[in-house]
């Protein structure tokens, strides 16, 4: 029974640490296909097997920063903001009430903080 318990583990280990063969995984199972098995029945979903190698060769000397800054452009950015635990909570409310509000909390902090900087 012990034996048994540690080879469960440790197969469930090996699996969690195992990495497909892509190619060799799409023969196999186009074979079983072939044969009357079903992508479901062996536990895949048709998602998982589609080639997702990516041609990044149309980037190749060309000069893409301008429509990278011209895609960002626009786009909202975050700022991680940390919080002792006791005010944790308090600070989620705060913000939850005031997206609600349709408030740019973003803006407010950054005007705060401009005001209190400007006191020192």
């Amino acid at each position: 029974e012990t034996e048994r318990r540690a080879l469960v583990i440790a197969d469930n280990k090996l699996a969690l640490n195992a990495e497909w063969d892509k190619e060799l995984l799409l023969i196999e199972i186009e074979e079983l296909q072939n044969n009357g098995f079903t992508i479901e029945s062996l536990g895949f979903d048709a998602s998982e097997l589609v080639n997702e190698d990516i041609d990044y060769s149309i980037l190749d000397g060309e000069d893409v920063s301008d429509e990278i800054d011209a895609m960002a452009s626009g786009v909202k950015k975050a700022i991680q903001i940390e919080f002792d635990p006791e005010h944790y909570e308090e600070a989620q409310e705060l913000i939850k009430w005031w997206r609600n509000q349709g408030a740019n909390i973003g803006y407010m902090i950054l005007n705060f903080l401009k005001i209190e900087k400007q006191k020192t």
